[in-house]
């Protein structure tokens, strides 16, 4: 999948930001959301092929947001990836359960980031 909009998705405004800027300065159009409700209502709007979407967030967390974006059948499905600081094996089964496709380690590096996108 080519991937050209990417929608954001953290509570944290600094994390957001960063990511941000480095997606636009690799020519991506990039929209974000600081909670699950905002993702929900945008990605009609926007349409991204890939969401990168924080487990943890106040007013809607990621696993119910990407439930809630899965269930949209009208919907191109873009790519979600989770991010996420806890441990990995506690929640395997519910990232898998929410419709994730992929989950990265936070704090994400500036190579994860690249990896990310030319895998897509």
């Amino acid at each position: 999948m080519k991937v050209s909009r990417i929608l954001l998705v953290d509570d944290m405004p600094s994390s957001l930001e960063t990511m941000a800027m480095l997606f636009e300065l690799q020519g991506f159009e990039v929209k974000t959301a600081k909670n699950g409700e905002e993702a929900v209502a945008s990605v009609r709007s926007f349409q991204p092929d890939l969401i990168l979407m924080d487990l943890q967030m106040p007013v809607k967390d990621g696993y119910e947001a990407t439930k809630e974006i899965r269930a949209i059948s009208d919907l191109k499905q873009p790519e979600i990836v989770a991010l996420s600081g806890w441990d990995l094996d506690r929640i395997e089964d519910k990232i898998k359960e929410a419709g994730f496709d992929k989950v990265l380690t936070k704090p994400v590096s500036s190579a994860d980031i690249k990896a990310l996108v030319s895998q897509s």
